[in-house]
């Protein structure tokens, strides 16, 4: 072997050991046998100390937002509506929900709709910008005049 190959010494026994967990994957429609109580709760752990040199597992860094819906669902990307149509995400994102809790035991994605008076604010805000920037733009044009 030269330095690019590193030979991992593997016995029968682990053969064995993979062809059962990929039986047993199979026999659960792909989704390999997890205790999730027992993974939540070294989450949790993982989550408090990350770099501790005591937790029971490297914390999960997977972030999942609403772009997985599309492929998870089956249904054609909408990224427009997805951000403008707050009942239909929060029907896309119950959905998710729904799948999601069987299979990881959770519910991933917010179901809660937003609050109207940040809404509000927020468009005030961009308002706000757009004004500003077209002050800008015009008193930046009457100067090169």
């Amino acid at each position: 072997m030269d330095a690019h190959h590193t030979a991992i010494p593997f016995k029968p026994e682990h053969v064995r050991m993979a062809q059962s967990l990929v039986k047993e994957t199979r026999a659960h429609g792909g989704l390999a046998p997890v205790d999730l109580d027992w993974f939540w709760a070294d989450q949790e752990a993982a989550l408090a100390n990350p770099f501790g040199k005591d937790i029971p597992q490297v914390p999960l860094g997977a972030i999942l937002s609403g772009e997985c819906v599309y492929d998870e669902l089956g249904i054609e990307e909408d990224c427009w509506r997805y951000a403008h149509d707050e009942a239909w995400r929060l029907s896309l994102h119950k959905a998710f929900n729904d799948k999601a809790e069987s299979i990881v035991g959770r519910r991933i994605l917010s179901e809660t709709p937003g609050d109207p008076d940040r809404r509000s604010a927020r468009r005030l805000r961009g308002g706000k910008r757009l004004v500003r920037r077209l002050v800008v733009a015009h008193a930046v044009g009457a100067q090169r005049r």
